[in-house]
Order: structure tokens, then C-alpha cells, then sequence
């Protein structure tokens, strides 16, 4: 009777440890393994709003920073002289050689060079003066409304006159490209 109860237990034991096994290789281990993927998608998704907000700060700013940019570039555009206006611009610069005592001995105005957004027209001036009279005059270059920037700068001292040097400078002016087919879009 013993030995009828003992195979009577394996009766039931085989058949528990088999469905034991079927329930961990197919229904604990899937499972497992899904709680886990649904745990690095959370983890993903948590990051990701972790770093929202540091993203709305930035995008804030960078939209301060845009209209900034904005606000710079249409008062710029509204100094830059148009190419109907260089011969003023020309002759402004002319009276403040004069204002400075500088005499001018060069103006050579080169091809206007079309850029993408913007048009630059170089020219370059040679003057003679004291170092002072000319410091004068390219300070107030500096000082126009307009774009003027200096390329090249050369000094050199006159022979005939201690006190007198000549200059040549190569300046640019900047000019809006209104033919620029992104210009309206710009400013929205």
C-alpha cells in the first residue's frame, strides 16, 4: 500500500510540476519580459517630461532672442542707405573730411558686390592730415547711421612735413538687398 500511495503522489506531483514549468516558460517569463519594455518606455517618457521644461525655457528664450534679432535687423533696414541714396552718403563723408581739416587726395568708389541678403560697396579714401585730423574723421565715419565699415587702414608718414600723414582706408558700406526673395518673410 505503500508503494500504491507513493506512485498515487507522483500522480499528482508530475502533472503539477509540469504545469508549473508551462506557466513559468509561457506566462511568467512573456510577462516578465513586457513589464520590463513597459518599464523603459516609462523611463523614456519620464525623461522625456523631465526635459520639457527645460525645453520651454529655451524655447522661450530663443523667441526673445528672435524678436530681439527682429527688432535689430528692421532698424537696421531702415538706416541702411538704398542705392539712390550713396551719392548723399558719398557727400556726407566728403564734409566731414572737411570738418575734421582732412584733405582728401583719393575717392574711388569700386563695383557694388551683390551678397544674398545684402549689397556692399566698397570705395576706398586717401586723405592727408595730422594724425589727430584724421583719428577726427574716421571716428565720424564711425558714427554715420549708416553700415560703414573699414577694410584696410594704412598710414604713412609725409617727408615733406613733420606734422602731416597720409591715410588711405578702404571702406564698405552695407545696403539692403530688397531684391532678396526672403525679405518679407523676415520681419513676420
Amino acid at each position: 500500500m505503500a508503494k500504491k500511495s507513493r506512485l498515487h503522489s507522483w500522480y499528482v506531483t508530475l502533472p503539477l510540476a509540469g504545469a508549473a514549468g508551462v506557466y513559468v516558460f509561457f506566462i511568467h517569463l512573456p510577462a516578465e519580459k513586457a513589464i520590463g519594455q513597459s518599464r523603459d518606455q516609462m523611463s523614456q517618457m519620464q525623461g522625456f517630461c523631465a526635459r520639457s521644461d527645460t525645453i520651454a525655457v529655451g524655447l522661450h528664450s530663443t523667441r526673445r532672442q528672435l524678436a530681439k534679432t527682429r527688432e535689430y535687423t528692421d532698424a537696421w533696414r531702415e538706416a541702411a542707405p538704398t542705392r539712390d541714396q550713396l551719392s548723399g552718403v558719398m557727400g556726407r563723408i566728403t564734409q566731414l573730411a572737411q570738418e575734421s581739416g582732412v584733405r582728401i587726395t583719393r575717392f574711388d568708389p569700386e563695383p557694388i558686390l551683390q551678397r544674398e541678403t545684402i549689397s556692399e560697396f566698397p570705395f576706398v579714401v586717401g586723405c592727408r592730415g595730422t594724425f589727430s585730423e584724421i583719428f577726427q574723421f574716421l571716428r565720424q565715419i564711425e558714427g554715420l547711421p549708416e553700415e560703414v565699415w573699414v577694410n584696410r587702414l594704412q598710414l604713412g608718414k609725409e617727408e615733406k612735413k613733420q606734422a602731416t600723414i597720409s591715410c588711405e582706408v578702404n571702406l564698405v558700406i552695407f545696403m539692403d538687398n530688397p531684391g532678396y526673395s526672403g525679405h518679407g518673410n523676415l520681419s513676420e
